[in-house]
């Protein structure tokens, strides 16, 4: 008989949480999966707990890696941006993390690495243990949502040097290894995509598969997604009239917030008239509270924030009418859930000269752009 494969997965956001899902419930007869959930991002305490009480879960472990309480990072963030914030949650307990990942990899001895952010330290980590302990252990690139189909040489982080040095000298990474294209670190062999026949350029020299679908339609894996949303406190069976859903971007200072209140107008009111209620879906890592002042409005639904909107997506869009969003990753994934689904990005919600090229990959992908207002108005009237 063969050997069981053993993959271990290095998850940093909640969109990252749900592809090694899929993936591993694709591969649970052939192989041990194994999760680590560093959380640097997001307060994953729920998710953890509900992959470990998950009776048919395909993870075989799941290690939390912390860095400073939740409570502490919000207290943080009534004195400092949230980029510094960012920072500090990256490189509190760095150098000790490393070392209890250096102790688990070597232990569980992984065939198989995935990795979503392959710039993250802790990420490279792991693959640089994993090659040391078996040379022939497979790395795979596993996308990072829409930065891993536009990101190319020019959107090179200022402090790149900085961070380099930092890493090497301080955390004890000597390896750590500036990455500006996502996927094109030493360590990877292979890539795994929602559209590979989008994937950029420099990502064609390694093989590229399709993220297996298999999960999506199991009734098993949809009883654990409901479960899950059900203990961020969502009520999964009162939301069959929700005719919409409004990703909402994270702040970063680019969005034009009056335009996102007047789109949340539009979708409520072109809702309203089918007798169908909107639900808006506030970014995991935001950390204002209802920015659009939505939640004392009849006919709206604020979703949980910490889930990702992949999991909140795949309970909807069997009889969702459209989902709204700019240049979010979910809206690619949720595409590529659910190909007839009408998915809308809305142009003109931010001013990011970034945003280019998001746009034209979501139109690539079948997703409709709605250039201004007017337009959104009647991309919105031609389901009515």
């Amino acid at each position: 008989m063969l050997e069981r494969e053993r993959d271990l997965h290095v998850c940093l956001t909640p969109y990252h949480t749900f592809l090694a899902t899929l993936i591993a419930w694709a591969r649970r007869h052939e192989a041990d999966s194994r999760m680590v959930l560093v959380e640097y991002r997001f307060d994953a305490s729920i998710l953890r707990e509900s992959l470990r009480s998950w009776k048919a879960s395909p993870f075989s472990d799941v290690l939390s890696i912390k860095t400073i309480p939740w409570w502490f990072n919000d207290f943080l963030l009534t004195i400092l941006s949230p980029g510094r914030v960012e920072a500090i949650r990256i490189y509190a307990r760095a150098g000790r993390n490393l070392k209890l990942l250096a102790r688990y990899t070597e232990k569980f001895a992984p065939t198989r690495v995935y990795v979503y952010n392959d710039w993250m330290d802790l990420s490279q980590g792991v693959m640089h243990f994993a090659k040391q302990i078996d040379p022939a252990a497979r790395c795979v690139y596993v996308e990072d949502g829409i930065a891993a189909y536009v990101c190319s040489q020019e959107h090179q982080d200022a402090d790149t040097r900085k961070h380099r040095l930092f890493r090497k000298l301080f955390i004890g990474s000597p390896w750590f290894e500036f990455v500006s294209i996502f996927g094109t670190s030493r360590w990877i062999d292979e890539c795994m995509m929602l559209f590979p026949d989008l994937r950029l350029p420099e990502l064609k020299k390694h093989p590229t598969a399709e993220i297996p679908r298999t999960a999506l339609t199991d009734s098993e894996f949809l009883r654990w997604n409901g479960d899950l949303l059900k203990r961020h406190g969502a009520d999964v069976d009162s939301m069959t009239d929700i005719g919409c859903v409004l990703a909402v971007p994270a702040t970063t200072g680019h969005e034009d917030i009056a335009a996102w209140k007047r789109i949340v107008d539009l979708a409520s009111e072109a809702m309203r008239r089918q007798g169908l209620r909107t639900a808006v879906k506030y970014h995991p890592r935001e950390f204002l509270k209802d920015y659009l002042d939505v939640a004392s409005r009849s006919g709206i639904l604020i979703l949980p924030q910490k889930v990702s909107m992949e999991n909140v997506g795949l309970q909807f869009l069997p009889h969702l009418k459209c989902m709204i969003g700019d240049t979010s990753s979910c809206l690619l994934s949720a595409k590529w859930m659910s190909p007839s689904s009408k998915i809308i990005a809305c142009a003109g919600t931010t001013n990011h000269t970034f945003s280019v090229k998001p746009f034209a990959v979501l139109a690539k992908a079948g997703c409709s752009i709605a250039g201004d207002e007017d337009e959104l108005r009647r991309t919105l009237a031609d389901d009515e």
